[in-house]
């Protein structure tokens, strides 16, 4: 029995060894597969950070293309906006430059308008002051002469009386 005995602890000793290596073996397999499978999620992983790193950067160089264009509109833009300005500014000079041209020209006519009225209103007072005069005149003559008549009258009248007197004392001489 002891043969026996023997054999079957090594039997067992080699069934122990061989559930050892199979639990070895299976151990070794899980942690090869295990390895595999981090190596393929590390794999992925790296995959999936590359194409977000990828996309990061287009979106990066988007955003960056967006700005430049932003900058180049809102540059365009402000030029637009110092252009109409400027065209404002120019409207409004020369709205003001008509309006002073339009009030330099009524002032001219209003001007005008005035040294004409003077102007005919000395030529009145001139008129008036020569008409005036000639009436003046006119009546120093007719008083002339009607002194001159008056005077002629009256001096004829004492001619007259003279005469009757002469001839009155004519009588009375012879």
């Amino acid at each position: 029995m002891l043969v026996g005995a023997d054999t079957a602890a090594s039997a067992n000793r080699e069934a122990r060894a061989r559930r050892k290596k199979a639990e070895a073996d299976r151990l070794q397999a899980e942690k090869e597969e295990r390895a595999r499978g981090n190596l393929e999620v590390a794999s992925r992983i790296i995959a999936k950070r590359r194409a977000r790193r990828a996309e990061e950067q287009k979106l990066a160089e988007e955003a960056e293309r967006i700005n430049k264009q932003r900058m180049f509109l809102g540059a365009a833009k402000a030029a637009i906006e110092e252009r109409h300005f400027e065209q404002q500014m120019l409207g409004a000079e020369r709205e003001a430059k008509a309006r002073q041209t339009e009030a330099k020209q009524a002032a001219r006519t209003a001007e005008e308008i005035k040294r004409i009225q003077n102007n005919a209103r000395n030529v009145r007072q001139k008129r008036a002051a020569a008409a005036k005069k000639e009436r003046e005149a006119e009546g120093v003559r007719q008083l002339n002469s009607a002194r001159r008549r008056m005077y002629a009258s009256y001096v004829e009248d004492m001619n007259e009386k003279k005469v009757r007197r002469r001839s009155n004392c004519t009588a009375c001489v012879t």
